[in-house]
């Protein structure tokens, strides 16, 4: 019976040795389980930190963006402003020019008929200017200076 007894004793040993391997194993799988998710959860923890970091620069840049969109806004503004107003001068150039050609012309044709009156009273001798009654009216209106 004895022999039984240490029989039936280790077989009990024996399983329990196993009993206690199996469960020393699961807790060290256990622990490296609970090792690994601190691990994942610290770099979600980062990612997560990294992405906020992300997002307020991703929005710095879109407030940066909209300031640059509304100068840039303003500045088209501004260029149409200043070619509504070089249209607006080139028309007043145009206009300008013509007066001045119109001017010219008219000039040059009142020159023109000063030389014929000049020319016409110098071929007559001066007669005409100095013969009539009304002529030396003007002249004794407007007596020489002196």
């Amino acid at each position: 019976m004895r022999k039984k007894f240490l029989a039936l004793s280790l077989a009990v040993i024996v399983s329990a040795a196993q009993v206690m391997t199996v469960s020393a194993s699961k807790q060290e799988q256990l622990q490296q389980q609970q090792a690994a998710q601190a691990e994942t959860s610290a770099q979600l923890d980062n990612a997560k930190a990294e992405i906020d970091d992300l997002e307020t620069k991703k929005n710095q840049i879109t407030g940066e963006i909209d300031d640059l969109d509304a100068q840039l806004v303003v500045t088209m503004a501004s260029v149409e402003n200043l070619k509504n107003e070089i249209a607006e001068k080139q028309t007043e150039i145009e206009d300008t020019q013509k007066k001045l050609s119109d001017a010219q012309a008219e000039e040059d044709e009142q020159y023109e008929q000063m030389k014929k009156r000049i020319k016409f009273l110098y071929e007559s001798g001066g007669e005409r200017l100095g013969s009539t009654d009304s002529g030396r009216k003007r002249f004794k209106q407007h007596p020489e200076p002196g």
